[in-house]
């Protein structure tokens, strides 16, 4: 690549519009022979075959290079510090990026599990775990029936999760459950009627809203998490907004096969889907590019005797 013309922002490999493999063009092809273009939203449970994998697998480390991901983990231990010797849980761990981060805290003699439903993702973090030495574990589970006993854990988060069960509720009633008296609880997740693009057309961007809130089963959890803690009985409930800021190459892994989709089933034009893409792409070309995906980090604590 020759060098950047001057007054333009060189593309990092994140940003590249090319980068996803396939061009925007062929990409709109596919959609109109209705083939395939994996629905990143709808397919967290059901992480198959190859090309799937590789592309979830994508997403999620492309998501973990993310400093706005890597900003609201930071004050997640800010606000919920862990220490040597504690016993911490993941649900939703995906493939174990933070897991692995967080046996550094505990060291030898604590305890950090990751748990996913996904098998293809369990594999995976147990791969790359196996290559480093942080002692961790993972398991394939159900959210909302831990295979876990009662009381046996200091800490159990997630982030980014919930968004993605129809009962997010029973999940956050079995990662209390889990969590001893005095112990933690505490989840990042998005509230999807924030979602925001710099782009022309607003009414084309509160339609793209309406339509990602739709690909998912529970699109305001964010907003709603600490009236669910409250009501599972945790204590000294917080809350802190957070704005995740994605590449132009993330949005186009994560809402490509939801708009696709929309186009098929008759809820975008196909020149909507166009004006989208070729307004988004150029923005990342000239370093205009913003997007904004916000959310809320809340925990609370579990009574203790005492309370």
């Amino acid at each position: 690549m020759g060098a950047a013309r001057k007054g333009r922002t060189k593309l990092s490999a994140n940003d590249d519009p090319r980068g996803i493999m396939i061009t925007r063009r062929e990409k709109v092809a596919k959609v109109v022979e209705g083939n395939v273009i994996i629905d990143i939203h709808r397919g967290f449970q059901n992480v198959g075959e190859a090309e799937k994998q590789a592309m979830f697998f994508r997403y999620l480390d492309n998501a973990n290079s993310l400093e706005s991901v890597q900003e609201y983990r930071q004050r997640i231990l800010e606000l919920f510090p862990v220490g040597k010797g504690e016993r911490i849980l993941d649900v939703g761990c995906g493939l174990g990026h933070e897991v692995q981060k967080l046996a550094g805290y505990v060291g030898a003699s604590g305890r950090v599990v990751g748990m996913d439903k996904s098998e293809a993702l369990i594999a995976e973090a147990r791969r790359r775990a196996s290559e480093g030495s942080a002692p961790v574990e993972f398991f394939v589970g159900d959210a909302g029936k831990l295979d876990l006993a009662d009381n046996s854990f200091d800490l159990c988060r997630a982030e980014r999760f919930l968004i993605f069960l129809d009962d997010p509720e029973s999940a956050i009633a079995e990662m209390v459950r889990i969590v001893r008296p005095g112990g933690h609880a505490v989840v990042f997740d998005f509230d999807y009627a924030g979602f925001s693009v710099d782009v022309s057309d607003q009414a084309l961007m509160d339609r793209i809203r309406k339509i990602r809130m739709g690909s998912v089963p529970s699109p305001l959890i964010g907003r709603q998490l600490r009236r669910l803690f409250r009501q599972k009985g945790l204590l000294d409930v917080s809350v802190a907004p957070h704005v995740v800021l994605p590449t132009y190459a993330l949005c186009k892994l994560v809402d490509e096969g939801v708009l696709a989709n929309a186009v098929k089933q008759g809820n975008l034009s196909r020149a909507d889907y166009d004006t989208w893409w070729r307004e988004l792409e150029m923005a990342a070309r000239t370093g205009h590019f913003v997007a904004a995906w916000p959310g809320y980090i809340v925990g609370g604590r579990k009574p203790a005797a005492n309370d």
